[in-house]
């Protein structure tokens, strides 16, 4: 079982917990969105969705569309995901929450794959860090900002992976910008991608990320194919992809982003960098 920390947690993306708004008390201010207005201004962006977790299901059924045109049958994929997950909680008995997360013991979860574009650091570093983040999150935006930086140390040593997992878990747009940053891995600029997302994204409530902004965002960080990253879009494999993790975080018991796995020790919610600095030490001295 992981040891206690006795400092205040910083929030989660957890639209029950903060009534369907995140107030955030985090280490942000001003700057940032101030830093991001402008350009935020300059796209034409559509009305923000309700506020509100949607189970996988929901999220399924807003890619079942796409899915249905490329001949998916969307009925088979849900009936599959919900038989699967009801297997999980009658194994559990219970509903998870994210202080029982926390106390679990390690959970490996990262995939190991070596040339991982959604991975940052070598293929042997004795610490993996898993991220399951949604880009409409505003906490994981301040995690990719302002902690993700302090560890590009321990990455560049070779102490570090970092290893990106997907848990959209604020609708139809979560799942496609999911679907978006995996067609921007596929020609080598996930990460450029990534930072672009959230160095857009305000402190508080949620971007409104549909395909067209999606696709201006690909354009402006110099994706090399553009058709064939709009095509990626619509990949079913890539839509898979995005609800197989999807599904291994609920199954853990996650309800809210960012959820981090140190080695596979939980740490929940978007906590200052000596948290995870901390971890990566102690991990790394271990080895």
């Amino acid at each position: 079982m992981p040891a206690t920390d006795d400092r205040e947690p910083l929030p989660t993306g957890d639209p029950e917990e903060h009534g369907g708004v995140d107030e955030s008390t985090a280490i942000v201010g001003k700057n940032a969105d101030e830093r991001s207005a402008q350009r935020r201004r300059q796209r034409s962006k559509a009305p923000g969705n309700k506020r509100r977790m949607f189970t996988l299901t929901q999220l399924l059924i807003a890619v079942g569309g796409t899915l249905a045109l490329a001949g998916i049958a969307i009925a088979a994929i849900i009936a599959n995901y919900e038989g699967r997950l009801e297997k999980a909680a009658a194994g559990s008995g219970a509903a998870v929450s994210t202080d029982d997360i926390q106390a679990q013991p390690a959970i490996d979860l990262a995939r190991n794959q070596p040339g991982d574009p959604l991975a940052l650091g070598e293929d042997d570093a004795p610490v993996v860090l898993v991220e399951y983040s949604d880009y409409r999150c505003p906490y994981c935006a301040l995690w990719a900002r302002d902690v993700k930086p302090e560890l590009m140390t321990y990455v560049e040593d070779g102490t570090l992976r970092i290893e990106h997992h997907d848990l959209p878990i604020f609708g139809q747009e979560s799942v496609l910008a999911a679907i978006a940053g995996r067609a921007a891995g596929n020609q080598g600029m996930f990460w450029e991608f990534y930072d672009a997302l959230h160095a857009d994204a305000p402190t508080q409530g949620h971007p409104s990320l549909p395909k067209d902004v999606l696709l201006q965002y690909a354009d402006e960080i110099g994706i090399p194919d553009m058709a064939q990253f709009e095509a990626d879009m619509n990949d079913p494999a890539l839509q898979q992809a995005v609800m197989d993790e999807a599904q291994k975080a609920i199954e853990l018991g996650a309800s809210s982003t960012p959820l981090f796995l140190v080695n596979g020790e939980p740490i929940v919610g978007a906590q200052p960098a000596e948290v995870f600095t901390e971890k990566i030490e102690q991990y790394a001295d271990d080895e």
